[in-house]
């Protein structure tokens, strides 16, 4: 969508504001001790599909890579981060 409008998007720093990679572990270790609990919440007619999504995000949480600095943030902004700041702007011909 952006790329057909000849804008290209910007994740703003702030957007990783008060968010770093132990509140962002910590934040998964949670999901995962309440997951049980937080199921017993949901509908039961999508309950196996919300249980498969989350099991699905645990995993992948699990596998990414985070030994660079470049890879934290990424995880961080991946796993940590409920809402991203973005500035769109035009493609620069350069």
């Amino acid at each position: 969508m952006l790329d057909a409008a000849g804008l290209e998007l910007e994740i703003l720093d702030e957007s990783l504001a008060g968010v770093n990679i132990q509140s962002t572990l910590a934040a998964i270790q949670e999901l995962e001790r309440n997951r049980a609990s937080g199921s017993a919440t949901v509908p039961k007619d999508i309950c196996p599909l919300v249980e498969s999504k989350v099991a699905d995000y645990l995993a992948r949480a699990k596998l990414a890579k985070r030994d660079t600095e470049s890879e934290v943030t990424d995880f961080v902004l991946i796993y940590g981060t409920c809402f991203w700041k973005i500035l769109a702007r035009k493609k620069s011909n350069l």
